[in-house]
């Protein structure tokens, strides 16, 4: 996915860009593969209401 953004955007200015972005892309993608929805997850983190599922850490 890194290699895709790079060539659609010419790269990533810092470092600390590209490692964000790895790191939302795979959070994101976690929730997608869990089946949830990615923009209620992102809508709930905005409004600072609590995620309406319980996170599992295991």
């Amino acid at each position: 996915m890194v290699k895709i953004k790079e060539k659609i955007s010419g790269g990533f200015r810092f470092a600390e860009g590209a490692t964000a972005f790895c790191a939302i892309h795979s959070v994101l993608s976690t929730f997608r593969k869990q089946s949830h929805r990615v923009f209620t997850i992102i809508r709930s983190l905005f409004s600072q209401t609590p995620i309406p599922f319980a996170l599992s850490c295991v």
